[in-house]
């Protein structure tokens, strides 16, 4: 409250939907949570995040990250985020995949004692991400 922010984190919103098998009966269950959640948010003013977990696609070359909730959920959203961890002890490398707001981007942080901090010129990425305010 003291920088007049207000956030809701959601986590695990997958496992409300895990044991429905009919992919029809998945998307109308997961686009009525979306669509409850954006009400309340909108309603609200607030910013939201959903962390979701992430399955493997396997591609010709690499493997491919998609939303384990689906194509349904990343219909719904206007902002993806990925982090990973990379090779380096306590350093991560965060992503833009999905926006309406900037150009797609990525950049690398530290998590330390103090809290986060910027890997060398990436620095900027962090520093910039009250551009990402409000979104669904």
């Amino acid at each position: 409250k003291e920088f007049g922010y207000k956030i809701i984190i959601f986590d695990n919103i997958g496992s409300n939907s895990r044991s429905i098998q009919n992919i029809f009966e998945k998307s109308e269950h997961i686009n009525s949570i979306i669509g409850s959640f954006k009400r309340i948010f909108v309603y609200f003013d607030v910013c939201v995040v959903i962390v979701n977990q992430v399955s493997d696609i396997p591609g010709n070359f690499e493997s491919l990250k998609a939303s384990a909730l689906g194509l349904t959920f990343e219909n719904n959203i206007n902002l993806k985020i990925f982090v990973e961890k990379t090779k380096k002890l306590n350093e991560r490398k965060i992503s833009v995949q999905k926006t309406i707001f900037s150009a797609l981007t990525s950049g690398y942080f530290i998590i330390g004692p103090e809290g986060l901090k910027g890997s060398s010129e990436d620095k900027i990425l962090l520093e910039t991400s009250e551009h990402f305010g409000h979104g669904g």
